[in-house]
């Protein structure tokens, strides 16, 4: 694919970032030495939302939907989920029911259900806290250290960052049928990418550069 470049010199400094669609295009921004902040962009300032992440020493991904925060846990084998409580959130729950392995999980995203990405390429899909049946197919060439899945409520589709392969991969996400393959011989370094369904337009940060293309 050829993406159109967009900008560069983006810095992240923060261990973990996630941005939160709607309510104002706030930007949910998680500092392990600061808890959770909250920059709005009609005020243009950060708040704090959560001050208190204890126990949360080994979230790797974080999540939001329905104004609800969902964070992995590899370490534990657990997702929880903070419930809105004003304008942050109120004290965790684990959200998980019966056992799990995510020992290896890098990513997850919500729609409703929750997938989690693991570095093999697996996808688990969990409702309700239980895993349901889903199995993503084979894809060529085979996946390389996938780092990302973003999904929407409004698509049928779900995409991974792969940056071992330099591709984004879009994955029907109740057959898993590989829909699509988007790949860049500049995307040589993958760092994260954000998916505007609506306008039908991927975003990835390649090194400090930004670049945009089309997806289905």
């Amino acid at each position: 694919t050829t993406g159109e470049f967009i900008a560069e010199g983006v810095t992240a400094s923060a261990p973990k970032i996630l941005l939160a669609a709607g309510e104002g295009c706030n930007i949910l921004y998680y500092h392990s030495g600061n808890g959770l902040l909250r920059y709005g962009a009609a005020k243009r300032s950060f708040e704090e939302v959560l001050a208190n992440f204890t126990g949360q020493e080994d979230l790797n991904a974080l999540a939001y939907y329905n104004r609800r925060l969902y964070t992995l846990h590899p370490a534990t084998n657990q997702i929880y989920r903070f419930g809105a409580a004003g304008s942050g959130f109120a004290t965790p729950q684990p959200w998980l029911r019966g056992p799990a392995d995510l020992q290896s999980a890098v990513s997850l995203a919500v729609d409703g259900e929750v997938y989690v990405l693991f570095s093999d390429g697996q996808i688990r899909r969990y409702a309700s806290g239980r895993q349901q049946d889903f199995t993503v197919k084979s894809i060529e060439p085979a996946w390389n250290d996938p780092t990302k899945v973003v999904v929407s409520a409004d698509s049928d589709l779900l995409y991974v960052l792969d940056p071992g392969n330099r591709r984004v991969v879009g994955v029907h996400k109740r057959t898993g049928t590989i829909v699509s393959q988007y790949r860049s011989d500049q995307f040589d370094n993958l760092r994260d990418l954000v998916v505007d369904y609506a306008a039908k337009q991927a975003y990835v940060l390649n090194g400090n550069s930004l670049y945009r293309f089309e997806v289905k």
